[in-house]
């Protein structure tokens, strides 16, 4: 299926000049030029006035329209999945905080297991905030679930191929061995709640 995006603001990384359009088939972006190299048999949708630009992808957000990822429920996924797409989030990492093992466990399950929304923003998998941080700069996360890193705890989560970003402080004890053994896995990392 093709749609022609008419009469908006298009922003790219060099300024695109007025009467310019751009062509989506198959929800991707196919081409952009003027409009008057389209079809008119294309259905056309009009955004004067708007901004048109390209999805955004959310690496790190716990929760949003009263869901949350540690609700470690589908129906969670999906009410957030649907209230990011409506905010123009195409796609997204739900993000856990420090919790216990058993939690985690759950939000990872809930990811692998979720079948994604027809409408809704798409998840790439999941990403852990902790509970590797350090206790001081723990700002807003459960200061009960901070602890040394294990790698023995990290293994599965990191073997379970969903976990595609990790936030930690890197001067707690262990983790440097988490942040080798991820990486190795294709696992980004993050510094954060560091002092």
């Amino acid at each position: 299926m093709q749609t022609l995006i008419i009469n908006g603001n298009i922003l790219t990384p060099a300024p695109v000049p007025a009467g310019h359009a751009i062509l989506v088939s198959d929800g991707r972006i196919a081409a952009l030029a003027a409009t008057t190299q389209f079809s008119t048999e294309i259905p056309r949708l009009d955004a004067h006035g708007m901004w048109v630009v390209p999805g955004l992808i959310d690496v790190h957000v716990h929760g949003g329209a009263g869901s949350d990822t540690m609700d470690a429920q589908h129906a969670a996924l999906d009410h957030m999945a649907e209230f990011f797409a409506s905010r123009g989030v195409t796609s997204f990492l739900p993000t856990t905080v420090a919790a216990s093992k058993e939690a985690i466990d759950f939000a990872i399950e809930c990811v692998r297991t979720y079948r994604q929304s027809e409408t809704g923003a798409r998840v790439l998998g999941i990403h852990l905030e902790g509970p590797n941080l350090a206790h001081p700069s723990k700002g807003a996360q459960p200061g009960a679930h901070i602890r040394p890193a294990d790698p023995a705890e990290y293994t599965p989560w990191l073997e379970s191929g969903l976990v595609r970003m990790i936030t930690l402080a890197p001067e707690v004890d262990g983790v440097m061995q988490i942040i080798d053994y991820g990486t190795a896995l294709g696992v980004k990392f993050a510094v954060g709640h560091s002092q």
